[in-house]
């Protein structure tokens, strides 16, 4: 009986003795994992690396030197070629172009991972590693001067002013220079590419981008201009090729020469002729004051804005704005007539056609002042008839009436007009 409490005693101090022992190996153990942890405070964490770069048990010293030389190689390393068409190929690298990498806070980051002023949750950060390795992979910054100096001098190589064709004329013919193409790098675009491709080029030290340019088509080409034909004329007759009021007809009819109008655009008669001053080319010449004639600055000119006014009425244009003189002209019937006077009276027209056209307006060599609107004839089929019923001396009706081949679609009244 005494054997067996003696034995029964002797176990439990057997199973006492293991305890102790394996209680103070866990002890040491721990007293171990954590005195690596302590001493590993000055020194990156084992199982660190910066992309595939092993960088654990540095101190910070030694990281410094291997994310520089790293780094340092990558930029300029990592080649960058730009490519436009065949009118410009170049090739720089990531340092050229004022990326870098901010060494002292990368290498802030890696240091102090896993690395706070609780040991025990640092032990466990430690241990993490072991069988799950932390991989940085670090973005670059740019120096966004060093950056636009670069792509400025890029886009100065490429980008290229538009050039819109010279238009001639020779009495009724019309012709053109060849247009150019302009050119514009898109620089928002272009950055965004490039830091793209230097944030996702992992496993290449070189690329190529296509450089986004967008092409500046000019308004009108020679092609077009080539197509044209004159939609509308009409002439008045100069009472004298010489004298102030027909220097300022010529001088008034060559500001309007030559006026591009696109679909849509409005056409001043008062805002292309310019401010009627002797340092715009005018003089004085005889013109209407309400029921008088005197002599004014620019007198004269509304002979012009008459014949430019009724090229525009068989050329079909959009009539916006139209007068009558307060008397009636020589030079046109009552009802055909169109004034002007600086800032209160205009005569505007709108293109609401489909494609470009152009006003031509000069004296001919024997005496005529000619305006000549030319387009693309849309509708071949069309024409159109100006009418003018008078109710007397000082009153009349204009109408304007459309044919398409040979019949008429459409009559409308353009005006009702009665002079003093």
């Amino acid at each position: 009986m005494r054997s067996k409490r003696i034995k029964k005693l002797n176990s439990k101090k057997v199973a006492l003795q293991i305890s102790l022992v394996l209680i103070a190996l866990f002890l040491i153990l721990i007293s171990v994992v954590l005195f690596k942890t302590y001493s590993s405070k000055n020194v990156t964490y084992e199982g660190i690396y910066v992309e595939n770069i092993n960088v654990s048990n540095l101190n910070e010293k030694d990281l410094k030197e291997k994310l520089n030389e790293h780094y340092s190689d990558l930029l300029n390393n990592f080649k960058i070629t730009f490519n436009y068409k065949d009118n410009f190929n170049e090739t720089f690298s990531a340092k050229d172009l004022g990326f870098f990498f901010d060494i002292n806070n990368l290498s802030n980051q890696v240091f102090s991972f896993g690395k706070n002023s609780n040991i025990f949750s640092n032990t466990i950060e430690r241990l993490k590693l072991k069988s799950n390795p932390k991989y940085f992979q670090f973005k670059p910054e740019s120096n966004s001067e060093v950056l636009s100096e670069k792509l400025s001098e890029i886009s100065n190589k490429i980008n290229k002013e538009k050039v819109e064709p010279t238009i001639s004329f020779s009495n009724d013919s019309i012709s053109a220079t060849k247009e150019q193409i302009g050119y514009k790098l898109d620089l928002e675009k272009l950055t965004s590419e490039i830091v793209n491709d230097l944030n996702n080029s992992h496993d290449s030290l070189n690329c190529t981008i296509n450089i986004p340019v967008e092409e500046i088509k000019p308004k009108l080409t020679q092609e077009t201009v080539n197509n044209m034909v004159i939609l509308g004329s009409y002439t008045t007759k100069l009472p004298s090729l010489t004298g102030g009021r027909t220097k300022n007809i010529s001088n008034y009819l060559s500001k309007l020469n030559g006026t591009i109008l696109m679909p849509g655009d409005i056409f001043s008669a008062d805002k292309e002729g310019e401010d009627r001053t002797e340092s715009n080319g005018y003089t004085y010449a005889p013109g209407y004051i309400g029921n008088k004639v005197v002599d004014i600055l620019a007198g004269g000119i509304c002979q012009g804005v008459t014949t430019l006014y009724n090229s525009v009425l068989y050329a079909d244009l959009k009539i916006v704005e139209r007068a009558p003189h307060s008397l009636p002209v020589t030079y046109a019937p009552i009802g055909r007539d169109a004034t002007m006077a600086s800032g209160v009276i205009d005569f505007k027209f709108q293109n609401n056609m489909n494609n470009p056209v152009i006003v031509q307006t000069y004296i001919t060599s024997s005496g005529q002042v000619k305006s000549n609107i030319w387009g693309i004839k849309e509708d071949p089929g069309k024409e159109i008839v100006i009418s003018v019923d008078q109710h007397g001396p000082k009153s009349s009706t204009t109408y304007k009436e459309t044919y398409e081949n040979g019949v008429l679609v459409k009559k409308e009244v353009l005006s009702k007009d009665k002079y003093n």
